[in-house]
């Protein structure tokens, strides 16, 4: 059964109208939200600029990601999980040398499964991975053996029990037990786990109890007018990117009617060739911008397929 959309009718009514196509619905959700962002970044950073194009950012990540967005929270809760996700890569990125921070982008990652990267969500869980491992390896062999088939060699419990010749409750109460090991080395693992305060104060800005008790901060007039510019106008570059091909085609089409010789005597042929050349490239470079710049509420999903994260 198809779970309840808990998101506000008018909200997911605009990001319905946006998945389909007509993206100027977006700027309905800016005027809801754009306040409560912006109000909130400028207590995070205490800098207008970094807090506008913080705000920026956050709205432009949704919009790339807004096919994800399944309706399980209100779009304002959405926002708040994007920003915290920004906060903490942005913070990692600044600081590389201060463990645990992964760990804490994937915990925030699985409050609201439907934000970023399938490919990021995928790296950080390997780099768990691995930590587990390290974990599973210092255990007695008495428990590391069964939890290391079952997990890491997805054999069933009937096959370790054959392999191992052990009763099938004695195996299910080795990996329970050596599960339970690990579960308190983690957690004293946890305990020693420092957040700095300068990353912890930001994140707070960003909770959902801030919803309710955010100010009215006056938003930069421009703030929308950026946000859209990355979102609509691009869409023309399609028109222009059409001519430009089909321009590059017109002075080859001249070589199915006049004989080949008379181009070469008068010399048309190198002029028809070094046009079509010219406007060729001119296409490339411009399809080349249109890729880097385009953006959509699928943008997520393709770049997840192609194998890109940020």
């Amino acid at each position: 059964m198809r779970e309840p959309i808990l998101c506000n009718r008018e909200d997911w009514d605009c990001i319905q109208k946006v998945l389909h196509g007509d993206f100027n619905s977006f700027e309905l959700l800016m005027n809801r939200y754009q306040g409560l962002v912006y109000s909130q970044a400028i207590k995070a950073f205490r800098n207008e600029t970094e807090a506008e194009d913080f705000t920026q950012d956050i709205f432009l990540k949704a919009f790339e990601s807004l096919s994800t967005f399944q309706g399980k929270s209100q779009f304002s809760t959405w926002l708040f999980v994007i920003a915290r996700n920004e906060i903490i890569r942005k913070y990692r990125k600044e600081h590389p040398e201060i463990s645990g921070l992964d760990a804490l982008l994937l915990a925030e990652n699985e409050k609201e499964g439907e934000i970023y990267s399938e490919q990021e969500s995928k790296f950080l869980k390997q780099e768990n991975s691995e930590k587990i491992r390290n974990l599973v390896a210092r255990l007695p062999e008495l428990y590391r053996k069964p939890i290391t088939l079952h997990y890491f060699e997805n054999m069933s419990y009937k096959e370790i029990s054959k392999k191992l010749n052990l009763k099938m409750n004695t195996l299910k109460s080795y990996i329970f037990r050596g599960k339970e090991i690990m579960k308190d080395w983690l957690n004293n693992e946890k305990k020693n786990d420092f957040v700095p305060a300068e990353l912890e104060e930001k994140l707070h800005f960003f909770e959902d109890e801030t919803l309710n008790s955010q100010t009215n901060t006056p938003v930069p007039p421009d703030l929308k007018r950026r946000v859209m510019l990355h979102i609509v106008p691009v869409r023309h570059i399609k028109i222009i990117l059409s001519g430009l091909f089909l321009l590059g085609f017109s002075p080859l089409s001249v070589l199915f009617f006049l004989d080949l010789e008379f181009l070469i005597q008068t010399g048309m042929l190198a002029f028809i060739l070094i046009t079509s050349s010219i406007l060729f490239c001119v296409f490339a470079i411009l399809t080349g911008i249109y890729l880097v710049h385009y953006r959509n509420p699928y943008t997520k999903e393709w770049k997840n397929k192609l194998g890109f994260f940020e």
